[in-house]
């Protein structure tokens, strides 16, 4: 170890991000409720959706991509598959009290869907994802084309219209 920090210098420490923080948040509150790390990504888009909706503004900057698995964030699908790929605590400081209230609320709210309920919501014609996937532009499984805030925004608003007509 002492002959890497020669060779390479000390490890740099993590800086703060938003989107682990988010994760890690939906991974406290869900505590022993056993999801994968799809379900959190769905969860995460959930949680983004309904920031952008209530607030105006997104909860961390990455764009989410409308992929053959739905909509995600390619960077953390591999750290989310390994435990300790999003568990420094300095990512959870990057996250304001209100947007980890929002989290927490999402997350309790959605904590009991199965994967196929969450893939229903997530995946429905309302939602962002269905306006922007297409196979076409799946390069892997783990890329596909970026769905814009806005059209998060919209979708928010779009269910939020069905929810008060009915």
């Amino acid at each position: 170890m002492k002959i890497l920090q020669w060779l390479f210098g000390p490890a740099s420490a993590p800086t703060q991000d938003p989107l682990l923080g988010a994760a890690q948040i939906i991974r406290d509150t869900l505590g022993e409720t056993k999801k994968t790390p799809l379900d959190i990504q769905r969860l995460v888009y959930l949680a983004q959706l309904h920031h952008l909706g209530k607030t105006g503004d997104p909860i961390f900057p990455d764009l989410f991509q409308a992929t053959v698995l739905g909509p995600i964030v390619p960077r953390l699908m591999p750290l989310l598959k390994r435990k300790s790929g999003i568990s420094h605590p300095i990512h959870q400081s990057a996250v304001s009290s209100n947007s980890r209230d929002l989290i927490e609320t999402v997350t309790r709210e959605y904590r009991d869907f199965t994967p196929g309920m969450l893939v229903a919501v997530t995946h429905g014609h309302l939602s962002a994802w269905a306006q922007y996937f297409n196979d076409a532009s799946c390069r892997s499984t783990y890329t596909g084309r970026q769905i814009p805030l806005t059209a998060m925004t919209d979708e928010y608003r779009a269910r939020a219209d069905v929810r008060d007509a009915a």
